[in-house]
């Protein structure tokens, strides 16, 4: 089995690079395109004059964060259970204020890859019985959209030590 942190870092590299890739392209603060960019359990801390501050993010739209939320398991021969968010953030200063329809086409782009490949970088099994929930904040955030989809996949444990057996 691999270890947790290495199947994170394959996750996001496959909803960067294959499920989203460069078919969905998002407009970022400085009036250009790109492609969304993901990020790993948190955002990096941007560093001025050699002090940690907190990224804010709104110079990093479009990103992803994929984030290992809980980690369960009630019996060591059974699979463990993970939990994922994957927050998702774009920019659009259109006044229009339209801009949660690139989050909705990112939310529909990961569930349906999620749907049809049940079984994620050899190792993660999306659960059959824990819901695929997604999520738009109830707040307006213009120019920035905010979304997320929370998900369950289970990973078999490494086998069972025991010395009575």
């Amino acid at each position: 089995m691999k270890e947790l942190g290495l199947l994170q870092t394959e996750l996001k590299d496959l909803i960067q690079d294959t499920i989203f890739g460069d078919q969905i392209l998002l407009k970022t603060i400085k009036g250009d395109v790109a492609t969304i960019v993901g990020y790993e359990q948190a955002l990096p801390i941007k560093l001025q004059d050699g002090e940690g501050v907190e990224e804010d993010g709104a110079e990093l739209a479009p990103y992803f964060i994929i984030r290992i939320e809980r980690i369960y398991s009630d019996d060591r021969a059974e699979p463990k259970e993970v939990t994922w968010h994957l927050y998702l953030c774009t920019y659009d200063n259109a006044p229009d204020n339209q801009g949660h329809k690139d989050i909705l086409l990112l939310i529909n782009r990961f569930t349906a890859y999620l749907q049809q490949n049940t079984l994620l970088l050899g190792s993660l099994s999306v659960s059959k019985t824990a819901p695929i929930d997604c999520a738009l904040p109830d707040e307006d955030t213009w120019p920035y959209f905010f979304g997320g989809v929370s998900f369950t996949t289970e990973i078999q444990n490494e086998g069972v030590n025991d010395d009575n057996i």
